[in-house]
């Protein structure tokens, strides 16, 4: 049977493990091709047969935002460093990437600095980390797939347009707003908040922390979904690791596509 490996492997940082993860395909199913664990700290004698790796950045280290109108370059630049309040001679210090969409442009933001931090985390790997996206664009798409795969389309969550994701985490958990499978809204909540988001008549995906979701039971809630990846993928992985690989599963599904390479 033929089949299709993804030439970038996903990495990061999960309870102080160093993992990779990189997925092959044939007759739309996925299976692991490669996966990889060691304690971060621990020099790798592990030879990663891809092309490059794909990494994500926590939330809290990328600013999000809405642009009413479609934008040129420039433009999105002068915007963003306006919101942030920079100064010209700071011009350089931000990283940037941004889509048009109907409603506008949608822009992410980052240091630099954080950037090649991040990348610098992975060199006992000894091979080039090239991409590195926001985690809530791996956990969307990480969402996608799971409700294209494995939900039924008679559901009510699946028809909805609109749906949102929510990571539980202390102290501040992530609310993802998503319209037809794309961010809409991108918010940070305490556990006290949680009420309001549970009573939300929106279709709602959660995962992480299980501490705050046996509290809030979340599991007696009918608008709420647990996520988790299918069995056949966890076989192949750690199980200790659970939901938390959820965006490291996101990332490695970027491997596939062609136009970001």
């Amino acid at each position: 049977m033929a089949h299709y490996v993804a030439p970038f492997a996903a990495v990061d940082i999960i309870d102080k493990q160093l993992v990779v993860l990189q997925l092959a395909s044939a007759q739309g199913r996925l299976w692991v091709h490669q996966w990889h664990q060691q304690p971060a700290t621990q020099a790798c004698s592990q030879k990663l047969h891809c092309r490059a790796l794909m990494t994500v950045m926590d939330h809290r280290a990328v600013h999000y935002q809405q642009l009413s109108e479609h934008q040129q370059l420039h433009q999105v630049r002068e915007s963003v460093h306006a919101s942030l309040g920079l100064e010209h001679t700071q011009l350089d210090t931000l990283t940037l990437d941004y889509q048009h969409t109907p409603l506008g442009t949608q822009v992410v933001s980052g240091h630099c600095s954080q950037v090649r931090k991040k990348q610098q985390q992975f060199e006992v790997l000894k091979c080039p980390v090239s991409i590195v996206e926001p985690a809530f664009q791996a956990v969307i798409r990480a969402t996608n797939f799971l409700l294209a795969e494995h939900y039924s389309p008679t559901q009510s969550h699946v028809l909805s347009p609109e749906w949102q994701i929510l990571q539980l985490a202390e102290p501040l958990s992530t609310l993802i707003r998503c319209h037809y499978g794309s961010i809409s809204a991108l918010s940070f909540h305490s556990e006290s908040d949680l009420t309001s988001i549970i009573g939300s008549p929106l279709p709602t995906f959660y995962f992480g922390n299980r501490n705050i979701s046996n509290r809030h039971q979340f599991g007696s809630q009918p608008m709420l979904q647990t996520l988790a990846l299918p069995s056949y993928l966890q076989e192949n992985m750690s199980t200790a690791l659970g939901d938390q690989l959820l965006p490291l599963f996101g990332c490695a599904l970027r491997g596939f596509i062609k136009w970001h390479h």
